[in-house]
């Protein structure tokens, strides 16, 4: 657990254990065997739009798959991130 006030950057912990950075959906489709709904640019083409409700919907979803994320890590001590080729990688986790 952080001490109070203090910040946890799971993407940081998983780069500085496999030298780089994952993407949260490579982390979360081979841990989870979730998606995420969209990506940045998808919310970017919303925002034009106006389609507030849509961003809305993505960052709420990206919320729980980042929390679902962690708590999975907590329990079980690492996360799997997807390869290209193979099967994924496990990264011990300290959360």
């Amino acid at each position: 657990p952080c001490a109070r006030g203090a910040t946890l950057d799971r993407l940081v912990d998983r780069q500085q254990k496999l030298g780089v950075r994952p993407k949260l959906d490579a982390v979360v489709q081979a841990t989870l065997g979730a998606a995420k709904s969209a990506d940045g640019l998808q919310a970017l083409a919303w925002f034009r739009e106006g389609r507030l409700d849509l961003i809305e919907k993505y960052c709420t979803e990206d919320v729980r798959l980042t929390r679902d994320l962690y708590l999975y890590g907590r329990r079980n001590r690492n996360v799997l991130v997807s390869r290209y080729s193979g099967a994924p990688h496990r990264v011990e986790v300290e959360w």
